[in-house]
């Protein structure tokens, strides 16, 4: 095993090594650095910075590279940021429902905004990003522009025929704020009631036991 080399205090581009950090999973040296252009600390692994790999993070870096195609301070390019932030930054304060719950940006766009602009292209008027599967990544295939009254049908809030709440199946399609039917999945009773009512279980059980 080669002699550790302590990289403590040294800079490597923006990167300022603060303290040793804990090994890769194969054994390899990491360092925790802050990056002076923004002070965000990472883990970087020593061999990274030694060969030029990692010189910033990743943020700081997309900074720097998108500013030159004239983009940064576009409506879109707001939109990719802020989609990167609710993902990965946790003081971020919608993290929890998105990257708090396991939504990801895909590898092509989360380093890259010229990927997502290819993708998606410029933002329509009264359009805002839209996933087409709720619990599903950021990605090509399930994302769109789409208004206001698509997306408030494509929330996790929107109920399906066939859901259960309590002892009621949901028999038909309905908005979240109107009235809904439901059938007692133990004696097939139905029932026409207030949605937000029974999806939140505030009448989650049938009178039929």
């Amino acid at each position: 095993m080669k002699p550790l080399i302590d990289m403590t205090n040294q800079t490597y581009g923006s990167w300022k090594v603060l303290k040793r950090g804990p090994n890769t999973k194969q054994g390899q040296a990491q360092w925790i650095c802050e990056c002076q252009g923004c002070f965000e600390l990472k883990i970087v692994k020593g061999s990274h910075l030694r060969d030029g790999r990692s010189t910033k993070c990743k943020d700081c870096h997309n900074k720097s590279f998108n500013r030159r195609h004239g983009m940064y301070r576009s409506n879109v390019y707001g939109i990719w940021e802020e989609m990167i932030q609710r993902c990965s930054n946790s003081n971020n304060q919608n993290f929890k429902k998105y990257g708090g719950r396991g939504i990801k940006v895909c590898e092509s766009w989360k380093d890259d905004f010229l990927n997502f602009w290819g993708d998606m292209g410029n933002k329509p008027e009264g359009m805002s990003l839209d996933r087409i599967d709720n619990d599903g990544n950021y990605s090509k295939s399930n994302c769109r522009w789409a208004d206001r009254l698509t997306q408030s049908q494509n929330t996790r809030r929107s109920h399906l025929p066939g859901n259960i709440y309590g002892d009621w199946r949901l028999l038909e399609n309905t908005p979240y704020s109107k009235k809904s039917t439901f059938e007692c999945v133990r004696c097939g009773r139905k029932r026409t009631d207030e949605t937000f009512y029974v999806t939140s279980k505030k009448a989650a059980c049938c009178k039929c036991t």
